[in-house]
């Protein structure tokens, strides 16, 4: 049996990954492992290492919920006086308020039975490493897509800041060297480089983003270079390359070893120790191990032992977005090499073409792979797919090296004043760098298909059918011929779906749960229907960067007082100056929308394919009832609305009790999401029906 113990691993962070997914159904890992080893027929001995990876997997998330969570969760509800160490911190929705997370060190004058994470979303002006007191009112995670990633760094409850805060001074230890360390890194990074460039060569060497400006983390979001931005397996495996790479023969190997692993682990405590570094890191570490004890590093057995070693250390890490990315990557890049040796063999490097073709795949097939591999897990955690992924990190991937050097050469001359002349040259060639690779994104985010919205469900189908497809052709030695049948396949896929999807009307709630606002899309098209305040936008303006829709078409502001103007749009309608109980028709594309100002509050009704639904702010009125199918409830009563639906994502409304018999109640404490088939269908995602 081969590599037994990457089979053992990636079984293990596959099942707990299952166990995440359907925590209610525990028993589902083993299940399909128990499938597993039946289709292999004992073939290799995998199918009982996999049963083992999967009951491992399943005793160990069971005792981690007993011992960890389960005590966190009943703590939901309470008001106590916390005293926290603040891990991390940025900027929120307000001038001198933060976001981030911190460490409980006492719960009521007491220390907590075990330890204690939580994050906050609301806390006076403070930094990394401080010590805070005050009272908080602490309640559990919403039930998003950001849950398991939360859970994978250990936190289990939000607080609410509730008074009585006070600074008691600066923790120490280790973790404050390492913060004054990676803040010295930053601003010998900062002495020489302009403003614009500062924040690239920040991240990339020491994971620190907040010099990059929002509009740069939209640019490299779109143009698929997010990964780069943040010290992963790309950059350690350059690090380890350079220093600790050749064969064991060569002279200072074991030196090279030893200062490759030093780097290795201070990068990663510099990064913050996340579950995606970690994972690169350790992998890493096991290379350069097996270097000096003279044994052939394998990289799917690091990649493995990785994994195991941080789902042993906490279940929940495979729910990490990063961690999952930075594993599919991987193994896209090792199946890369293995495809591109495949293709060597099938053209051989003879003449001028054969070597040019052979160098070409060796360029640009890992950039590919990297891609598909990473795809699924995108659209499975609702990330926008950027068409420009490939020519971006195809066009780039040779800056990053350089970039990361700049980066490290910056950060290390900057502590040694007579080499100046060395940090300035350093800083020099860094701003250069950075200036190309903003520029690359820049343009490549301006083609037409820098953007694609694919529907989530139906682009993991094809991939799962190309996936399997392409693997049955890798075991019948047809490779080859799966390459030229691909993009036919592919494009017939686009077309079906582009078919199935010509005037389908997406509508989902979104922001705060208790006012949230409606985004309307249909054909690459938004309408948003904007109440409530900046927290709104915010969220807003993040759920239709992530589905890769620019400004909305028509914004229609139902606020009572509207203010400012909320979001950017191409078109914007302030239903509080409209005159008062006079009815105003609006189309957007297959929408019809009916807008009135009530006195009292305003509302909109938009209809497609007989289907009706309102949107209201206050307690709009008239001399008669309104009969709709839906009603997208807020904080104010329905007034003359009569829902045969009601769909909403707080239960604090009193008015609910008092709905008439017979209407349907569809709650939900995600973003929910109606979808419409004019004529033909209406469904409902992420929604519980009357869930008393």
């Amino acid at each position: 049996m081969r590599r037994p113990l990457a089979v053992f691993g990636l079984g293990f962070l596959a099942a707990q990954w299952l166990l995440i997914s359907a925590p209610l159904a525990g028993f589902l890992p083993a299940a399909l492992f128990v499938l597993g080893a039946y289709l292999y027929k004992g073939r290799r001995g995998y199918p009982r290492l996999l049963l083992a990876a999967g009951l491992l997997a399943l005793g160990l998330f069971c005792v981690y919920r007993v011992r960890r969570v389960i005590p966190a969760e009943r703590l939901s509800g309470g008001e106590y006086a916390l005293r926290l160490e603040v891990t991390e911190a940025g900027a929120s929705y307000g001038d001198g308020i933060v976001r981030g997370e911190a460490r409980v060190l006492l719960l009521n004058g007491a220390k907590p039975g075990s330890p204690l994470h939580i994050a906050f979303d609301a806390l006076p002006e403070c930094e990394a490493g401080d010590l805070v007191e005050g009272r908080f009112l602490l309640r559990g995670l919403e039930q998003d897509v950001w849950r398991p990633s939360y859970y994978a760094d250990g936190v289990f409850l939000r607080a609410e800041y509730a008074g009585e805060f006070a600074r008691a001074g600066s923790a120490g230890g280790w973790r404050a060297a390492v913060r004054g360390l990676r803040r010295a890194f930053g601003a010998n990074i900062a002495r020489y480089i302009p403003k614009p460039y500062r924040g690239v060569l920040r991240a990339m060497t020491t994971g620190d983003k907040t010099a990059l400006s929002a509009g740069q983390r939209r640019l490299f979001r779109s143009a698929g270079l997010s990964h780069v931005l943040v010290v992963s397996g790309l950059h350690l495996g350059i690090l380890a390359g350079f220093l600790g790479g050749g064969k064991n023969r060569r002279r200072f190997y074991r030196l090279r070893a030893l200062l490759t692993l030093c780097l290795v682990l201070l990068l990663m405590a510099v990064s913050g120790f996340g579950p995606s570094v970690c994972r690169a890191g350790l992998a890493a570490i096991l290379c350069q191990v097996g270097s000096l004890l003279l044994l052939t590093p394998d990289a799917v057995t690091s990649l493995g032992f990785a994994a195991l070693l941080l789902g042993l250390q906490n279940p929940y890490a495979a729910g990490d977005v990063g961690l999952q990315l930075s594993v599919c990557a991987t193994l896209g890049v090792l199946f890369a090499g293995r495809a591109a040796r495949r293709f060597g063999a099938f053209c051989p490097a003879r003449g001028r073409l054969g070597r040019l073709l052979n160098r070409a795949a060796e360029w640009a097939l890992p950039s590919l792979f990297a891609v598909l591999f990473t795809l699924p897990v995108q659209l499975w955690n609702g990330i926008a797919v950027s068409g420009a992924a490939l020519p971006a990190n195809l066009l780039t991937l040779w800056l990053v090296k350089p970039l990361l050097f700049c980066g490290l050469g910056c950060a290390v001359l900057g502590f040694v004043p007579f080499l100046w002349p060395l940090h300035r040259l350093c800083s020099f060639a860094g701003s250069l760098l950075a200036k190309c690779f903003c520029g690359i994104a820049a343009a490549l985010v301006k083609l037409p298909f820098a953007f694609l919205a694919l529907h989530r469900g139906y682009a993991l189908f094809v991939w799962a059918c190309l996936f399997l497809l392409g693997l049955w052709a890798w075991r019948a030695g047809c490779f080859g011929r799966f390459w030229l049948a691909a993009p036919g396949v592919l494009l017939a896929a686009v077309l079906c779906g582009g078919a199935l999807s010509q005037d389908v009307v997406e509508l989902a709630l979104v922001g705060s749960g208790y006012n949230p606002c409606a985004v309307v899309l249909q054909n690459g098209q938004a309408l948003v229907l904007f109440r409530g305040g900046s927290t709104n936008a915010q969220a807003v303006s993040r759920y239709l960067e992530l589905r890769g829709i620019g400004p909305p078409a028509l914004l229609v502001d139902l606020r009572a007082e509207p203010g400012a103007q909320p979001l950017a749009a191409q078109t914007t309608l302030l239903l509080e100056e409209l005159p008062q109980n006079q009815e105003q028709a609006r189309l957007f594309g297959g929408v019809s929308l009916r807008l009135w100002n009530g006195g009292q509050g305003n509302l909109v009704l938009l209809s497609a394919g007989g289907y009706t639904a309102a949107m209201a702010s206050g307690s709009p009125r008239f001399g008669q009832q309104v009969p709709v199918d839906l009603l997208l409830a807020g904080p104010g009563a329905p007034g003359s609305l009569r829902p045969g639906a009601v769909l909403y994502t707080s239960a604090a409304y009193p008015w609910l009790e008092h709905l008439p018999q017979g209407c349907i109640r569809l709650y939900s404490r995600t973003d929910p999401i109606l979808r419409l088939r004019p004529g033909r269908s209406v469904t409902f995602e992420e929604v519980l029906h009357d869930p008393q």
